[in-house]
Formats: C-alpha cells, structure tokens, sequence
C-alpha cells in the first residue's frame, strides 16, 4: 500500500474507531484498487495516494450526517471506483448496498471487490441510471447516494421514483451550488433540500452534502 495512504487510513480509524475486521477489509480494498490502477485508470494516478484522503474520507463523510440507519436498502449511484458505496458497505455490514456502474471495467472491477471482501450485502448492477428505474425497481430503496455524478435536476429525475415515501437522494457535491438546487426548486418548490457542509475535510475545499427528500405519504 501506498505509504501516503497507510499513514491517512490509520489517522481515519483512530477517528471512525474502525474494528479491527473494518480495517483489515479497508485495507484490502485499497491494495485491491492500486493493484487495478495498473492496468485501468479506477482514479487518476494523481489520486493513488489520497485514496484514503480523499476518496475514503469523503465516502464516510456521512456518517457524520445522521443519514444512514441498520436494514436501510440503499443505492450508490454513478458507483466508479466503489465510491462511496463500498466503505459505507463496509462500515455498515446491516445494510443492502447496490453499486450500479453503466461502465463494463468499472463493474468488473466491483464485483471483483465485492467477492475479493466478501462483502454478503453488496450487489453490482451494470446500468445507466437514468434507465434504473424499472417498475419493480420504484419504491424500493431507503437513500440514494451520488458523488460527483451529474445535475441534481437530473439526478432526481432518474433518482426519485427509486426512493420510497420518505427516502432521500445524498449528493456529494463541491462548489457553488446556488444554481443547482434553485433550478431543481423551481421545477419542484415543495421539495425539502437540506445542504451541510462536509466535517471532516478541509473548510477551504468547500465539499457539501445535499439531501433531496422524496415527499412521505
């Protein structure tokens, strides 16, 4: 492992409290996704050695945010790399996790991580997400997360007939959102739109999270 990242994730698990099982599977993801880096470019190779400083780090940026709950079935959107689909899995063995990629390496290399951890509650779907949703894939999810994946008009056009009554769209978003959610506000005005800036990374990198809420019954 990249020694940048093993100083990183042994900072990160001193502040998570990782168990010891957490780490060692933590680990072999990351060795996983260097080991692939050589032959497909899962991040930039500016990226190989902030995987646990960026990638990771921002992955369970919602732990801090009160979101995620035991059995909760949720969706990474736009997964890539596993990002933040496979440490959110990882840290949370009770929840169902579904990586939907609609690029072929990047679901190879999913599903190859997915048996490589044993990771019993995580399923890959090779799929673009603006075909996801299937009548039997409506109502059927608890949260949707999405980072650096697309518009959020259009991330909740393809993402709100997945959520159930009461679920909500996360997206992991940096920059001036201004435009953004005032165009998805005035297509729909009676949404609830809550945005947090990140906690546990740099103030002057300007990461938020913002939750969409699908209206309950």
């Amino acid at each position: 492992m990249h020694k940048q990242n093993e100083h990183d994730l042994q900072v990160l698990a001193g502040e998570l409290s990782f168990t010891e099982s957490q780490l060692g599977l933590l680990v072999k993801y990351i060795e996983l996704l260097e080991t692939w880096h050589k032959k497909t470019n899962l991040v930039s190779t500016n990226d190989l050695p902030r995987i646990v400083g960026k990638h990771i780090r921002e992955s369970l940026e919602i732990l801090h945010h009160h979101l995620l709950a035991e059995q909760q079935t949720i969706i990474d959107a736009g997964s890539g790399a596993g990002f933040p689909g496979i440490p959110v899995a990882i840290l949370y063995p009770d929840i169902r996790m579904t990586l939907v990629d609609s690029r072929k390496v990047k679901t190879l290399f999913l599903q190859e991580a997915v048996e490589a951890l044993g990771l019993e509650n995580v399923s890959v779907v090779c799929q673009r997400l603006e075909k996801l949703a299937l009548p039997n894939n409506q109502n059927s999810c608890d949260l949707v997360l999405a980072r650096a994946v697309a518009h959020l008009q259009d991330l909740w056009l393809w993402i709100e007939p997945l959520l159930k009554p009461g679920g909500a769209l996360v997206a992991f978003k940096g920059g001036d959102l201004t435009k953004e959610i005032s165009a998805l506000q005035n297509k729909q005005p009676n949404l609830r739109i809550e945005t947090k800036p990140y906690i546990s990374t740099p103030a002057q990198d300007e990461k938020i999270l913002v939750t969409v809420f699908k209206k309950a019954l």
